[in-house]
């Protein structure tokens, strides 16, 4: 496919039958192909090729004609969710270098990026990512290939735009010509709405993840899935018994759950290991983000936030003297979260919570006082030793991502891997190399990103890859 565009693709997929509907919004209205065309057109006239676009409209018709434009521009698109925080899209837009923002009024960045046969730039714990092209289009050859999802179909999906899977929810039906029904947001956890428009608008395909599976097959709806003929379930294994109950309440429908390790894994009706990404209320979260607001209250020293039976559970280390009840805690993280990242509740640290993994050893040299404080922001540690254990600390393959991350925008050539083979401060400063400085007018997203976080993506973008097992 080194002779196909994405945006060649989608006009493509489109072209045909252009009074046909290819999306109805969240808000209830439709548009068809060839206006949805002639909308992504007009917008892309003004886009710059190899930059950063923020998508950030307050309708799924705007979202979806946005998205094209930036491929018709040959841009890089960061879709963002309009609902959140002002001051948390704002900030995204200039960590990411978006030269240009359509919808919302944002500011773009002061620093545009330079994002070159890119296709989107994803965020991942805390870090941007770029997605290739070339990635992006083998996907959608994937998906299409696979024929799981086919030009008559009517799909219905209610991620955020501003999660991972929200880009492949959009794509998938775009690119094979089917009718994408999208769920106003404000809606997603309202059952009955949800299973409503199933009946309503005779959806034969869903796109959900495993806390709307079990929904599905739960007893607490009386609706009827007898237009549905498939349920793709992306984003973690299913709880268990789900799959089975959907089954035997609606005999006729096909259940396929997303899992697996690389972009080669495809749908299987087994439900299996892999990587998976914390799903709260059906919504990805990023634990981290979470942590690093609720640092910034004066009264917590530091915070920990697990997930735990489908809710947000913050551990706090309070600073001495000092109180705040949840209200307030809550009320705080809502000026610059949205509502999936509101931990629903509180509880105080234990000892063992900020116990180190052995005598503290300061940093020697200024490497190790680099990395040790990268650590020790990442991890939610007052400090961390040159010779304590990144795992111990609580570190884990998410966190490793940030570290990399973090370490390469300052200079040190680190990658995620070289924490599982270097584990602590002492042994990765003498195993990483400086980085030569980043010249040219552009900043490179390439220079900031740790390149291996892209595998990571991938291997959770697996279940949305299509192709039949």
């Amino acid at each position: 496919m080194a002779d196909v565009s994405a945006d060649r693709l989608f006009t493509r997929a489109l072209s045909g039958a252009p009074d046909a509907v290819a999306l109805t919004g969240d808000d209830g209205r439709t548009i068809d192909r060839g206006t949805l065309t002639g909308r992504a057109e007009e917008l892309a006239r003004d886009l710059r090729p190899g930059s950063v676009v923020a998508v950030c409209c307050t309708t799924e018709i705007e979202q979806t004609a946005a998205m094209l434009a930036v491929w018709r521009a040959g841009a890089a698109c960061l879709l963002l969710d309009a609902r959140h925080p002002r001051t948390r899209l704002q900030a995204l837009v200039h960590e990411a270098g978006a030269a240009t923002v359509l919808g919302a009024g944002l500011a773009p960045a002061p620093h545009p990026a330079l994002a070159h046969d890119t296709a989107a730039v994803l965020r991942l714990a805390g870090t941007f990512v770029r997605l290739p092209e070339r990635d992006l289009l083998d996907g959608l050859d994937r998906m299409r290939d696979s024929d799981l999802v086919t030009a008559g179909d009517r799909v219905l999906r209610m991620s955020s735009p501003a999660i991972d899977a929200g880009l492949w929810e959009r794509v998938w039906p775009l690119a094979v010509g089917a009718h994408d029904v999208a769920v106003a947001p404000d809606r997603h956890a309202d059952l009955d709405h949800v299973t409503g428009l199933i009946e309503d608008r005779r959806i034969t395909v869903v796109q959900c993840e495993p806390s709307w599976l079990h929904r599905l097959a739960g007893q607490e709806w009386a609706g009827s899935l007898d237009s549905v003929r498939l349920v793709l379930c992306h984003g973690g294994p299913p709880r268990a018994g789900d799959v089975d109950r959907l089954r035997e309440r609606a005999p006729g429908v096909t259940v396929l759950t997303g899992h697996g390790t690389s972009l080669a894994d495809t749908y299987d009706e087994k439900p299996g290991p892999g990587a998976t990404r914390p799903v709260v209320r059906g919504f990805s979260v990023d634990p981290s983000e979470v942590e690093q607001a609720l640092a910034g209250h004066p009264a917590v020293a530091s915070a920990r936030v697990v997930v735990e039976a489908d809710r947000l559970t913050a551990v706090l280390t309070p600073v001495p003297e000092k109180e705040v009840s949840p209200r307030e805690l809550r009320a705080f993280l809502r000026r610059a979260l949205p509502e999936q990242l509101i931990p629903e509740a509180f509880a105080p640290a234990t000892a063992t919570d900020e116990q180190a993994t052995g005598p503290f050893v300061a940093p020697r040299d200024a490497d190790e006082e680099l990395l040790a404080s990268i650590w020790a922001e990442v991890l939610r540690r007052s400090r961390v030793g040159v010779t304590d254990n990144f795992f111990d600390l609580g570190g884990d393959s998410v966190r490793a991502i940030q570290v990399a991350g973090r370490a390469r925008a300052a200079g040190l050539d680190v990658r995620s891997e070289h924490l599982f083979a270097h584990q602590t401060v002492a042994e990765l400063a003498i195993a990483c190399d400086r980085l030569p400085a980043a010249r040219g007018d552009g900043r490179d997203l390439a220079v900031v990103v740790d390149g291996s976080a892209l595998d990571i993506v991938q291997r959770r973008f697996g279940a949305s890859f299509g192709g039949q097992a």
